[in-house]
């Protein structure tokens, strides 16, 4: 019998008991107990567990049905007008199940619009429910996504009483707003894939949201969903990965909702992601069907414990008629006793809606033979493997001896080559440590000798001692490369990958798996050190083999599929978007729980970061952060790229405190995985630092990147372009630090390693950089050679790129505006902003979505005498950074626009009421800015000039 079996009997067992024993007067209870622990200890825990669940649930009055209200706490107080910190109460919102939420707004006139306030309710705080409300917040505190609830502030009053200030939703629940709308069944689908979206992304963070039901999703007036009250969710253990009970949660009692609870949730099974997944199904078939899955025959709601037995036991109510199909299977899939047959995340719930409503074959199916096969093992184990093994010893005694015979002679021979091909390399290996002993008969100078001179050793001795045993050489070949690579010498590493091919070629001819797989590995390393027109080339070659052999379903076709399209990314971005996606589509197809679908998602990801989709690149990396921790395990080595990318989506996304999250995490990773040498600790610290330039962290990003720059040995090319990118970083901190002339010395310094080795989309960036810098200097004509050098990109290799073309767009208008030509400036700007409006986005996000270009139109609109139209644009970002909770992270931009403001107040005619705008700019430049920052000069000249 299977544990789950086994725990379902067992709860079965408590359930009855429970039942007989609270049929009984109340002066009889506590004997039956007794004697039942006397009898039965382990069934009297359970039992006794029902009880004390049963009065947590009447305290918390969790068991009330959908809508039902409940009674107001005897200790309420009308806390109208009462001031909270800087909040205002307004009224009462409602009551959760750790406290009251209150509907508040900013009394200092620094946030328009309304939050809501949600206070500890004083009968919890002796039981514990105050840590756990405080972790509320810390959970929330994580999560920046623009379908989930946004922790705006939180504190505690003077008499202890902690509060949280969140997001203010104003909706409706996901069930009654669809029905409300009388929306048809796509579009309840379509709306619920965003649920899946926030959850998955709440997963890839580590939480579980535990309590997933239709008042906990509500549905603004825009038709957005947003995913509320983490009140009870759990941050997994990343170790073990379900989120477990803890003393905490045993103080507070079991906070759940029958209604949409899971089956391991019932029977006190730690929780984990797929019991987010089954509350999701639940969530489904309600929006779906109208009823619970475990509604009686006449649409009502079984007792509390009678829903519980029905949850453990029963099997949900199958969708019929126009459900039937697809939606049947995918919700069934979801509603899954065994949480290991559920969808492996809520994202892959997800992207099965999103296959339905694409028409597309879904994952799910209905019960198929495998299926119903599979759940037959599981009941009768040891009867099936029986009957299996006499079943195959009857085969196998008929038709097997001859088959048998021949493979073990095959088998023998394959074996026999292995073995002595195992042999030499292992030979070879303990000779390249013997040569070393050989060399230094000083044991000291032996034993410090370095990796990267062992290595050295064994290439030398590898084509002599070698040389009798082709195939024991090119597996030398393969480890030594491998070896290289993972010590950060792609350009040694990239040597012995060719050696390798070519002698494959003169073992198996110009097609064969090997020399396929061999292919890849060069493709791999080549990519690594920026040889992308010849990643192309080998990539086509290996897949034009694959096809030829008919291969359609190897992971070599997979792996090259994703390096042919990572090879068109400073190509053809558009071109590398789609072969990434059929990418992706191929992993998860053929090899759904591998490492290299979590490669291919990250890819995808990258190339979406290139293209500045980053609300598209979000959702993606979320799911390989999943599929990764999955394959890798969460600190694996590989997991520090994956949260490297969700940093870099992250920080396109205006998130920066949640960027920077994932790029320590990355270097965290790296670290205990590789150590403080990484040559990936450069770039990690490097993006790190670019996320930090406009926050409280910037002059300690730049020292640590001042120091990683002289670690790097540049006597070779790979260390050379790893320099190159960290003083790249470095001089870009130096700019937003207004820096100009170290900014200036380290552009200078390292453009000609830019235009030799670096990618295009590098070079750029750092042209515009130039450009910018140049500007703030005065300097028109310097900046205009940077201009016509970037300007010349943007028409040739990078036409296709629309994050450069748009970056590059910003640096030519601002050139315009300092020449003096408005008008032609304000002509990109506009067709560049009235492009970049997002639908999907939160109206603060939306806000500060590419506030550079904005603040650089509204500069354009009061110079072509537009003063009004410009101030308008500049408030709507000021207002936003505003009400940012995270806003000391956007200090600079807040400077600029207070800058922009007051310049267009002054060309109406009300410098006075810009004053303080230039205060502010003044005290926030000198505050984050060098004394000699051009930005800081300009402020207070116009402040002197203000009367």
């Amino acid at each position: 019998m299977s544990t789950t079996d086994s725990d379902t009997g067992n709860w079965r067992r408590a359930l009855d008991r429970f039942e007989e024993i609270s049929g009984l007067p109340d002066d009889e209870r506590e004997p039956a107990l007794a004697a039942l622990a006397r009898e039965d200890p382990p069934l009297h825990r359970r039992v006794a567990g029902l009880f004390g669940a049963d009065r947590a649930a009447e305290e918390a009055a969790f068991l009330t049905s959908p809508g039902e209200s409940r009674a107001p706490l005897p200790d309420a107080v009308d806390l109208a007008g009462r001031a909270i910190g800087p909040w205002e109460i307004v009224r009462e919102l409602g009551v959760g199940g750790m406290g009251r939420v209150w509907l508040a707004k900013r009394n200092d006139g620094r946030y328009e619009g309304f939050v809501a306030i949600k206070l500890l309710k004083s009968a919890l705080a002796e039981r514990g429910a105050a840590e756990r409300f405080a972790r509320e917040g810390r959970i929330l505190g994580t999560l920046a996504h623009p379908h989930v609830a946004r922790l705006i502030d939180a504190g505690t009053l003077e008499d202890g009483q902690p509060y949280l200030v969140l997001e203010y939703v104003e909706g409706e629940r996901i069930d009654d707003w669809c029905d409300a709308k009388h929306l048809a069944v796509r579009d309840r689908v379509r709306l619920f894939a965003d649920v899946c979206g926030a959850v998955a992304y709440a997963h890839a963070n580590l939480v579980v949201h535990r309590d997933l039901k239709p008042s906990n999703i509500l549905v603004t007036p825009a038709g957005v969903v947003k995913l509320l009250d983490f009140g009870i969710a759990k941050l997994i253990d990343e170790e073990r990965g379900a989120a477990e009970e803890t003393e905490l949660t045993q103080m507070a009692g079991r906070a759940l909702t029958p209604d949409y609870a899971a089956p391991e949730q019932v029977s006190g099974a730690p929780v984990t992601t797929a019991t987010d997944v089954y509350s999701l199904g639940v969530v489904l078939y309600r929006l779906l069907a109208g009823r619970s899955p475990y509604a009686k025959d006449d649409g009502s709601r079984p007792s509390g414990f009678e829903l519980q037995r029905e949850v453990l036991e029963r099997e949900p109510r199958r969708l019929s008629g126009p459900l039937a199909g697809d939606l049947e299977n995918i919700v069934a899939k979801a509603l899954r006793k065994n949480p290991a047959e559920r969808y492996a995340s809520a994202q892959a719930f997800a992207e099965d809606l999103r296959r339905y409503l694409d028409n597309r074959p879904v994952e799910a199916r209905g019960d198929s033979a495998r299926y119903i096969l599979a759940k037959f093992v599981r009941r009768h184990r040891v009867a099936v493997a029986a009957g299996v093994l006499v079943a195959f010893a009857l085969v196998a005694g008929v038709a097997g001896v001859a088959w048998q015979s021949r493979i073990a002679t095959q088998e023998s021979l394959r074996a026999q080559t292995e073995a002595e091909k195992a042999k030499a390399v292992s030979a070879f290996m303990s000779g390249i440590f013997k040569a070393n002993s050989t060399a230094n008969p000083d044991p000291l100078k032996a034993r410090t000798t370095t990796a990267r001179e062992l290595l050295d050793i064994g290439r030398d001795r590898a084509a002599k001692d070698l040389a009798g045993n082709p195939e024991a050489h090119q597996e030398v070949l393969l480890l030594l490369g491998k070896l290289y690579f993972e010590l950060g010498l792609a350009s040694e590493g990239v040597k012995l990958d060719r050696e390798r091919v070519a002698l494959l070629r003169q073992l198996d001819g110009d097609k064969g798996p090997r020399l396929a797989k061999a292919l890849v590995n060069l493709s791999g390393t080549l990519g690594t050190l920026g040889e992308m027109a010849e990643v192309a080339r080998t990539t086509q070659e290996v897949l034009s083999m694959l096809d030829a052999a008919g291969d359609t379903t190897s992971l070599t076709r997979g792996e090259a599929l994703s390096m042919r399209a990572n090879a068109q990314r400073y190509v053809d971005p558009a071109k590398a978007l789609g072969q990434q996606r059929e990418a992706v589509a191929y992993f998860e197809r053929y090899f759904p729980s591998g490492d290299d679908y979590a490669h291919s998602l990250r890819s995808l990801a990258v190339i979406l970061n290139e293209r500045g989709d980053f609300a598209e690149s979000a959702p993606v990396i979320a799911k390989a952060l999943v599929v990764g921790a999955q394959a890798f395990g969460p600190g694996g080595r590989q997991m520090a790229y994956v949260h490297q990318i969700a940093g870099l989506a992250q920080s396109g996304l205006r998130n920066p405190a949640e960027a920077r999250r994932h790029f320590l995490r990355a270097i965290e990773v790296d670290e205990s995985t590789i150590g403080p040498g990484s040559p990936m600790r450069r770039y990690l610290e490097s993006n790190l630092a670019r996320v930090e330039q406009d926050g409280p962290q910037a002059r300690a990003a730049r020292e640590r990147l001042a120091a990683a720059a002289a670690t790097i040995d540049v006597k070779n090319p790979s260390g050379q372009r790893d320099a190159a990118f960290v003083k790249g970083s470095l001089a870009q901190v130096d700019l937003r630090l207004g820096d100009i002339a170290a900014s200036r010395a380290g552009m200078e310094a390292i453009l000609p390693t830019y235009r030799k080795s670096m990618p295009k989309t590098l070079l750029a960036g750092l042209l515009a950089s130039g450009t910018e810098l140049e500007l703030l200097a005065g300097r028109a004509a310097a900046a205009r050679t940077y201009l016509d050098e970037v300007l010349a990109l943007r028409k040739g290799p990078l036409a296709n790129n629309a994050l450069a073309a748009e970056r590059v767009d910003e640096a030519e208008a601002r050139w315009l505006l300092a020449s003096r030509e408005p008008q032609r400036a304000l002509e990109i700007l506009t067709a560049r902003t009235d492009a970049i409006a997002r639908p999907d986005a939160s109206p603060a996000t939306d806000a500060l979505d590419r506030a550079s270009l904005k603040l650089a139109r509204a500069e354009a609109e009061v110079a072509t005498g537009h003063a009004p139209e410009a101030e308008a644009r500049v408030r709507q970002v000021l207002t936003a950074i505003e009400a940012r909770s995270d806003r000391e992270w956007f200090a600079i931009l807040e400077a600029d626009a207070c800058l922009g403001l007051a310049s267009a107040l002054a060309a109406q005619g009300k410098g006075g009421e810009g004053r303080p705008y230039l205060e502010r700019a003044v005290r926030i430049y000198s505050e984050r800015q060098v004394p000699t920052s051009p930005r800081l000069a300009r402020a207070r000249a116009a402040l002197a000039a203000t009367k």
